[in-house]
């Protein structure tokens, strides 16, 4: 799989699969209103793709404190296991070298897959939010040091 980062994301060819990725496969899709309107000087977009885009992940940058939110990850079903491993890696080295040292994100209570994958990764539990998301799931707020 080729991966890339995209900083030019609203006039990239990929964004109309990026969001149909997301709307098939995340559990909170944004609207395509909410993608258009991305401020682009504070988020950072990288994708996954062999023909077509299966993998995307987006960051919103806080320079000032070296910290990069992962706001969305979607890896299609078919691709996870090492790709989703060697995707992430890739964002890790990517962020680190852009200066960043520590990725912050926010995961529902109830995705142990997705719980599991970051603990893997070496994310640390920051602290569990009740009824953080819209429909009254809770969050997990986790954290990994670069």
């Amino acid at each position: 799989m080729k991966f890339q980062v995209l900083t030019s994301i609203l006039s990239s060819p990929l964004l109309s699969q990026v969001i149909a990725l997301d709307h098939n496969f995340m559990a909170y899709p944004w609207s395509e209103k909410q993608w258009r309107d991305i401020d682009e000087k504070g988020h950072l977009l990288f994708v996954g793709q062999r023909e077509h885009v299966l993998a995307f992940s987006l960051f919103h940058l806080s320079s000032a404190e070296s910290l990069a939110h992962l706001l969305k990850i979607v890896v299609a079903p078919t691709e996870q296991g090492q790709v989703s491993t060697d995707f992430f890696a890739m964002q890790e080295e990517y962020l680190r070298s852009q200066g960043f040292n520590r990725i912050y994100l926010e995961v529902s209570e109830s995705n142990l897959r997705a719980q599991a994958f970051y603990r893997k990764l070496g994310f640390k539990l920051l602290h569990r939010a009740k009824s953080y998301y819209s429909d009254g799931a809770s969050a997990l707020m986790m954290e990994l040091s670069l």
